[in-house]
């Protein structure tokens, strides 16, 4: 628990109230002694006529239970929690009874031992599944827990105050990080928007028309001459969503990519470095790689890199500059690579294949056997707030998607059942689908369609970072009204 109290100390929306006795307390009291966490409150053993408020006035309680008790009932202090009304967080071995009680009935998360990155997740579910800002995860030693009656709302107050005095009247601790974003009000600009901001960032939208909010700031457009000074002041990282994408077929087409791509990144990279911004975070695209991978093992992010459009190669190039313009200077570089991104309001190919499918239109994809990495737009922006949580080296590069890689026909059929329907594919050769994309002007579509595009996504493992969301609930989410 002090573990993932430490990964979520920069997260000012959450605060936790640990309250025991005992060996373990004393080993929380010498942890917390020795760094003195400001998101960690520690409360000796509660008297009983305040247990009852002291449980009420948590949004989610963290539970450690034993090891090894598979087949062991439930004690009755478990249930004196469920009491309480609220969701619960266990710690537990996933086949112990306690475990299955959570998961049979929806009363929580569980998460393994040993594992603080998946305890500050799950806590990071639950306080955006609280539905209000003023989320808050308390913990328990093994204290007895059991309820009592009374004129507890008083009690309540009182606890929530020791937790409104460590975090602020407005449920938010002073200082807390600023985060730049640009493309904030494109498809992935307003999805990980809203997530930092639940997570205790304060974010400053960088917008060409006029701003909608107080932190926000207006820029002219991006490119190599951008005053970013303002935009830049202050702030703590810079997640970089703008880019220049599909306009590839237009006069002075190189130019325009290597001005908006390469010449903008690099210009705003510098103005963050000269402003003393400690975390940058680059939206690439997996198109560095090329468009398929047929024949190959999947890419990787130490493969050559081998772009085949203008968008592919301005992105590569703008990874080169970067990696040369941080070496040394303080500042950590994170290049996110995705495949193609899916969600509500996407545009490009998944737009079309989501109109297709709800349409009844029939697809002539059944005869392709591929594999291909597909990203929700939710787990890219659950992977940008768990960079800024977890900074690493001055250069990193993450190739990151979905955990499930699938076939292109899998894929449509998966989006159909996500709408409620029923896919229509039908038999065609490839060579003559081949053709036809090539008639009409689609040749590109041979790759995304026809070919393979896997990914090894190992790296992912050793920074402690899942995709969250699955494919199935990606795309129900995606077709949300």
């Amino acid at each position: 628990m002090f573990e993932a109290a430490r990964l979520l100390r920069g997260e000012g929306d959450i605060h936790f109230l640990l309250s025991g006795w005992g060996m373990g307390f004393d080993r929380l009291k010498d942890m917390q002694s020795r760094d003195r966490l400001a998101n960690v409150t520690l409360v000796d053993r509660v008297a009983d006529g305040d247990l009852d408020a002291l449980l009420s006035s948590a949004d989610v309680w963290l539970i450690p239970y034993r090891k090894n008790v598979a087949g062991v009932s439930v004690p009755s202090r478990f249930y004196n929690l469920l009491a309480a009304g609220r969701p619960v967080i266990l710690i537990s071995e996933p086949e112990a009874e306690a475990a299955l009680t959570v998961k049979e009935n929806a009363l929580g998360w569980v998460v393994a031992p040993g594992r603080p990155d998946q305890l500050a997740d799950a806590i990071r579910l639950a306080s955006r599944s609280a539905g209000r800002r003023d989320g808050r995860a308390c913990g328990c030693g093994s204290a007895d827990l059991q309820s009592r009656t009374g004129p507890w709302q008083l009690r309540r107050a009182r606890w929530r105050a020791i937790v409104q005095s460590r975090c602020g009247a407005d449920g938010m601790s002073d200082g807390r990080p600023t985060v730049l974003v640009t493309g904030a009000s494109g498809f992935v600009g307003r999805h990980v928007v809203p997530l930092l901001a639940r997570n205790g960032w304060v974010v400053r939208c960088a917008v060409r028309t006029p701003p909608q909010d107080a932190n926000d700031v207006t820029i002219d457009a991006l490119g190599p001459a951008t005053n970013w000074r303002d935009a830049v002041a202050g702030v703590d990282a810079v997640v970089h969503l703008a880019a220049r994408v599909h306009y590839q077929k237009e006069e002075h087409a190189i130019e325009l990519y290597h001005n908006v791509n390469v010449g903008g990144t690099l210009h705003l990279a510098r103005s963050a470095m000269d402003a003393g911004v400690r975390d940058f975070v680059f939206i690439s695209t997996i198109l560095v790689h090329g468009r398929s991978n047929n024949g190959r093992p999947p890419f990787r992010e130490d493969d050559t890199l081998t772009p085949r459009s203008l968008y592919g190669m301005s992105k590569a190039a703008a990874e080169a500059g970067l990696r040369e313009l941080v070496a040394g200077s303080g500042m950590r570089v994170t290049v996110v690579r995705p495949p193609m991104i899916y969600g509500a309001g996407a545009k490009g190919n998944f737009a079309l294949l989501e109109k297709a499918v709800k349409r009844g239109i029939p697809l002539p994809l059944a005869n392709i056997h591929n594999r291909r990495a597909f990203l929700s737009v939710e787990n890219l922006a659950s992977f940008v707030l768990h960079r800024l949580s977890h900074p690493g080296r001055d250069f990193d590069v993450f190739l990151v998607a979905d955990s499930e890689q699938v076939s292109t026909p899998q894929f449509v059929e998966r989006l159909a059942h996500a709408a409620q329907t029923s896919p229509r594919l039908f038999w065609l050769p490839a060579p003559l689908l081949s053709a036809l994309l090539n008639v009409s002007g689609r040749s590109e579509a041979n790759d995304s369609l026809l070919g393979s595009l896997e990914l090894d996504l190992s790296k992912l493992a050793t920074i402690g970072w899942r995709p969250p969301i699955s494919l199935d609930d990606g795309l129900k989410l995606a077709l949300r009204p």
